[in-house]
């Protein structure tokens, strides 16, 4: 990697001591260098490829400097960036780890939706979850903090939901997305699965929602809805083809005056029993029915928690609700 040394050790004395010292000079020479020029997008492309071309020579001479990226990308942002609000659709899924989607490699299980999304988008291959239950996730998704942080380190038992406050959520004291986007003047909405307090998400953070009376999955058929603080039974419909067109009615519906923020969140798919037990109602059922699962890591699981899953014991106390 001379070529690196070459160009940026005589512009950037700091380069070779892999400090953060390093990129204050490009940021430096940035500013100065923009100071001279023209605000188009030529003279700022020059600029970003420079420093680019720096963070790579500095990662390949294995300089200790990694550290100091995300903080710095951030600040990296074209001259003529227009204040544009984005509309988001926040899409999360309930107990579905990745290696069960097509675009993940998986040969058995058929999601072209979702490829779609993620031959159209990003896809994240080194992605870390902080917890491996539903609550605490879905705390860490609306906070960026971690459990030990939030506070919230297992489901929340709905048995408990008499001795909550009416309106208690487990992580109201925090500041949320949801909360700095409507703040921000955008359109908040959450339509799915809640299960971080009760079943009446905080208006200071959603203008409208969708979601269960109680918490966690008992079943996808004849749920109790809350919808906007009117309560009816779901009949005849799965849960997740409920909420999908729910969400399709909000966008056909917002006021096209504001950006918004659609949190939807799934309550499938689901392993859990009394969740799966017995034939499956819904329109996949037959794609599915006689079909082996070679992709499913039978050599890789607990032998007892293989067996509670495929096979339940009639004594457990799901069978009995």
């Amino acid at each position: 990697m001379d070529w690196c040394h070459e160009r940026h050790e005589a512009k950037y004395p700091a380069f070779e001591q892999g400090t953060i010292s390093f990129f204050a000079e490009i940021f430096a020479a940035k500013r100065e260098r923009r100071n001279g020029l023209t605000k188009n997008s030529t003279s700022e492309e020059v600029i970003m490829k420079e420093f680019v071309s720096a963070i790579i020579c500095a990662f390949t001479t294995r300089k200790k400097i990694f550290l100091y990226v995300s903080l710095l990308l951030l600040a990296v942002t074209p001259v003529e960036a227009k204040d544009t609000q984005l509309n988001i659709l926040f899409i999360v899924a309930d107990n579905q780890p990745a290696s069960i989607l097509g675009t993940y490699g998986n040969p058995d299980v058929k999601t072209p939706n979702i490829d779609r999304l993620a031959n159209e988008g990003l896809r994240f291959t080194h992605a870390f979850t902080v917890h491996g239950m539903c609550s605490p996730t879905r705390a860490t998704l609306l906070t960026g903090l971690l459990p030990s942080q939030h506070g919230v380190q297992d489901w929340l038992d709905d048995e408990e939901m008499g001795d909550w406050p009416s309106d208690w959520n487990a992580i109201r004291e925090y500041r949320t997305l949801p909360y700095t986007l409507k703040n921000r003047g955008y359109q908040t909405s959450l339509i799915g699965k809640w299960h971080l307090g009760q079943p009446r998400p905080p208006d200071e953070w959603f203008d409208y929602w969708v979601t269960f009376n109680l918490g966690h999955t008992i079943d996808f058929w004849n749920n109790e809805i809350n919808d906007n603080s009117r309560k009816y039974k779901l009949e005849g419909k799965h849960s997740v083809d409920f909420f999908s067109d729910k969400a399709v009615e909000y966008l056909q519906s917002y006021d096209h005056q504001k950006p918004f923020f659609l949190m939807v969140t799934y309550n499938g798919p689901y392993m859990n029993p009394p969740t799966n037990l017995g034939a499956a109602k819904n329109r996949h059922y037959a794609d599915y029915v006689d079909k082996e699962f070679p992709s499913f890591p039978r050599n890789r699981v607990n032998e007892t928690v293989l067996e509670e899953a495929m096979v339940p014991d009639p004594e457990e106390w799901y069978l009995n609700l």
